[in-house]
């Protein structure tokens, strides 16, 4: 909500433009224009009326509140995000910087009721007056000057000290810090919770300090609206998630009435979003003694409770290393509260179960809310080892060693990660070097080096690839399989894994298994890998060669049999093979038809094999049809016709 009307001293129609058509006032300077219309609304207002849903929950088509016009997405540079949908919305001051001076140029008086203020000035400097103890403490002298004069007649107004404060005194300011509470209340119901903060603060500093207050003997209206004005605050800064603040400023509120019932909820919600769970119980069950029945009490006692068995419960399958269940369960804690302690846990779910992205995003919130958080720099510096950033993760571990030197554990991690790092590097030296069983050991042994190495986490797969593609060095295939196959089981889109597994299969002459798989990827995300691609062509190609006629071994000769041998075995196996020869009736038709194909397939052989072009592709693994293809294309591309062919490129 922004500022009633009856406070604006300006002509109407230098403020029309500017009042909200929701809540009737002339909109806060916070406030957010439709782009489409140029229709002006306060902030919470048209963020309100936006979010509506129908009766099946899904949100309404966003329009504008005074003409109806669509505010559906038109551009990201005109556009915001307000809950899920894309609005064209923008706030006054960047979308419309001129208006937006109009509107702090507004002619304003105090809406301060009760205060006896005659403060008047630019909408754009009500705050700051709002704030501002010197006009109210004026005021309120003005008001009770008769009281403070001489007898003799002066020229001035004579201001009481602390210690000369009267009831006329005392109740003049009670109705001043009144007034700022009830402003405070309004800014803090329309979202505006700094500002709602500093009239609190300012209604705090308007009380009547006196002796009786010093010494303990308050008087109970003032206690119960300092109370009050401590509780408010405290709800103000829970919403800017100034969680000690807010704690300090509701246990100040117990310490002021005892029986302010909201000040132990709003103080045990601080300690909630802090992590102190234990501390809040008490708390909330200090509130009981006070009201035993106080329904809210109970209410909050209860979830207080449940969060704590669900954090107890959490830390012991952390304990026992049950880390799904474990992330299940901080995954509730964190719908509640985003404490350093359910955050760091929730971490270490994560970090159990190799998921380093989400362990980055939380380690970075723990440091947010604590910089000098040695379980964060330990958590994200374990984090960044186990994505293979060595250096990096070492100099944390180094960072929480610091804050912490006395923790045992970290210490313990970070030889491990240091010995890790060792391993790793000599295994790749030796690679270098050529000494392939040496870097195999290196790599087994960093990998039982590692207290902590899921197989989810990059580290792992990097350590498994390493050694499988040194076993393809040294030919031990099935080793190498063994590793890829530990790799893909938790990361199937490991791309280095499923090259070395291609690798390995062709090495065993299991071709088709190796286009088996290969098609596999291709048809769900393989496709748009130029690796996996290449890889798939490869085994159907290999498949295709395996598939093809060996002609060399049909002939009896070797592979680089000149052609004067391969037309003199071919005569040879062309008798040995003619048809004729099976034509008796001691052979069979079926081996019949059999002398007829390979008679076929001599002939075709001694084609292929005494011409250059087609040899060369035969010899380099091409099978019949690719073969066709290809002096087919040489043909058009020569311009020649296939009569004319001589074997020639």
């Amino acid at each position: 909500m922004g500022l009633e009307t009856d406070f604006i001293l300006s002509d109407e129609r230098h403020y029309a433009s500017f009042e909200c058509a929701i809540c009737q006032h002339v909109v806060d300077l916070d406030a957010l224009v439709t782009v489409a219309c140029s229709h002006c609304f306060c902030r919470p207002c048209l963020i309100q009326w936006l979010e509506r849903v129908d009766k099946t929950g899904y949100p309404v088509v966003p329009n504008c509140p005074t003409c109806n016009r669509d505010l559906s997405y038109m551009s990201k540079s005109s556009s915001m995000m307000i809950g899920k949908q894309a609005v064209t919305v923008q706030p006054l001051q960047t979308y419309q910087p001129l208006a937006f001076r109009l509107l702090k140029r507004v002619h304003v008086r105090c809406p301060l009721k009760g205060v006896g203020c005659h403060w008047n000035g630019d909408y754009g400097d009500l705050q700051a007056h709002l704030i501002s103890q010197t006009a109210h403490t004026t005021a309120t002298t003005n008001a009770v000057g008769d009281a403070t004069m001489n007898d003799t007649p002066t020229s001035g107004i004579s201001v009481c000290s602390p210690a000369e404060e009267t009831p006329s005194n005392n109740k003049r300011k009670l109705s001043v810090a009144v007034s700022f509470k009830e402003q405070a209340n309004d800014r803090f119901s329309s979202g505006h919770y700094g500002e709602a903060c500093d009239l609190y603060s300012t209604a705090l500093s308007n009380l009547p300090i006196t002796t009786a207050t010093l010494t303990g003997n308050i008087n109970k209206e003032e206690a119960h609206l300092a109370a009050a004005l401590y509780s408010n605050r405290a709800a103000a800064q829970l919403a800017l998630k100034n969680y000690p603040a807010a704690g300090e400023d509701a246990s100040q509120a117990i310490r002021l009435d005892a029986t302010y019932i909201k000040a132990y909820v709003r103080h045990a919600r601080a300690l909630v979003q802090m992590g102190s769970f234990r501390t809040a119980l008490q708390i909330l069950q200090d509130g009981l003694v006070v009201q035993p029945t106080a329904p809210v009490l109970l209410k909050e006692l209860e979830a207080v409770v449940q969060l704590d068995a669900h954090m107890q419960h959490a830390l012991t399958h952390l304990q026992n290393s049950e880390y799904a269940t474990a992330k299940s369960v901080f995954g509730q804690l964190l719908r509640q509260t985003n404490s350093e302690s359910v955050l760091l846990g929730a971490a270490r779910a994560d970090l159990g179960l190799g998921l380093t992205t989400s362990t980055l995003r939380l380690t970075i919130q723990v440091l947010k809310l604590n910089p000098q958080s040695a379980d964060g720099y330990l958590v994200r510096g374990q984090c960044l080892v186990l994505m293979g950033e060595m250096d990096a993760g070492i100099k944390l571990l180094k960072e929480s060693m610091r804050l912490d030197p006395d923790a045992i554990a970290t210490r313990t991690i970070l030889r491990e990660c240091r010995k890790v790092q060792t391993l790793l590097q000599e295994g790749r030296e030796m690679v270098f070097r050529r000494e392939f069983e040496g870097a195999v050991d290196r790599f087994g042994s960093a990998m039982n080096a590692c207290g902590l190495l899921p197989p989810k986490s990059p580290l792992y797969g990097t350590l498994h690839t390493e050694r499988a593609q040194t076993h393809m060095r040294l030919k031990q295939y099935d080793a190498a399989l063994k590793d890829c196959a530990l790799v893909l089981y938790s990361l199937d889109d490991d791309v280095p894994a499923w090259l070395i597994k291609f690798q390995a299969l062709h090495g065993l002459n299991r071709h088709q298994e190796a286009l088996d798989e290969a098609s596999d990827l291709m048809q769900k995300w393989g496709s748009s890998d130029d690796r996996i691609r290449k890889a798939y062509d490869k085994a159907d190609f290999e498949v295709r060669k395996s598939n093809r006629p060996d002609f060399y071994t049909m002939l009896g000769i070797p592979s680089i049999a000149s052609e004067r041998e391969i037309k003199k075995a071919y005569r040879q196996a062309a008798l040995d093979m003619h048809p004729d020869r099976f034509s008796s009736n001691q052979y069979t038709e079926e081996r019949r038809k059999q002398a007829i194909q390979e008679f076929h397939l001599l002939g075709e052989g001694l084609e292929m094999l005494t011409d250059d072009f087609k040899r060369q592709l035969y010899d380099e693994g091409y099978d019949l049809e690719a073969i066709k293809e290809r002096v087919e294309a040489a043909q058009r591309a020569a311009h020649m016709r296939p009569d004319h062919y001589h074997g020639r490129q």
